[in-house]
């Protein structure tokens, strides 16, 4: 609609706007499905195997997905045991503890001195998300369901709230 209405201003179209008789779907509330230990055990065998380190990587962390794809071996201090997450929603910097089953992950991927970690493009991540969780039948879930995975695994192992309001990088306890 948009597209012909800007058309029209521009003098390039003189018709009526094609798209006005188009009813617009309704968009549906936003209902987070965080997936239990249980749901990650069905829906991981369901990812193709190129993505499935980004994935533990993503819920073992909590990254968001933008945090996911911007994360460079730059970033990675193996003496230290920490990752930076530059590419942040706040455009603050945190960091994050390197723990062992992520190095794993690392190191499944292939470690190298620079360059992007997991080279995949927003629609794979979001395909495979998609795809995975409906093989497994667990319905609609999404890649920052992950997210809200991690967060909710993390309390239910006796996590502490302002532990993960620091680790996910959240300016507030809300």
């Amino acid at each position: 609609s948009k597209f012909f209405t800007e058309l029209k201003k521009w003098g390039l179209y003189f018709g009526e706007n094609p798209c006005i008789a188009v009813n617009k779907k309704i968009a549906e509330p936003f209902e987070p499905h965080p997936l239990s230990k249980e749901e990650i055990a069905k829906f991981m065998p369901h990812l193709a195997d190129y993505i499935k380190p980004a994935i533990k990587f993503c819920l073992l962390t909590g990254v968001r997905k933008k945090e996911l794809v911007g994360l460079r071996w730059e970033d990675i201090d193996f003496n230290a045991k920490t990752i930076l997450l530059r590419e942040t929603k706040t455009q603050k910097s945190r960091m994050l503890g390197l723990i062992p089953s992520i190095e794993e992950i690392l190191t499944q991927v292939g470690i190298q001195k620079t360059g992007i970690i997991f080279p995949l493009r927003d629609w794979q991540l979001r395909y495979q998300v998609s795809h995975a969780a409906k093989k497994a039948g667990l319905g609609h879930v999404r890649v920052h369901d992950l997210r809200h995975s991690f967060a909710v695994n993390f309390l239910n192992n006796d996590g502490k709230l302002h532990d993960l309001q620091i680790l996910m990088g959240h300016s507030s306890i809300k």
